[in-house]
């Protein structure tokens, strides 16, 4: 789980920007 995990702050990233647009 280490590629999640290194992957956790860019997905988190990018789904805080999609939320904000789909608003």
């Amino acid at each position: 789980m280490d590629y999640l995990s290194n992957f956790s702050p860019s997905i988190t990233l990018i789904r805080y920007f999609i939320y904000q647009y789909k608003r």
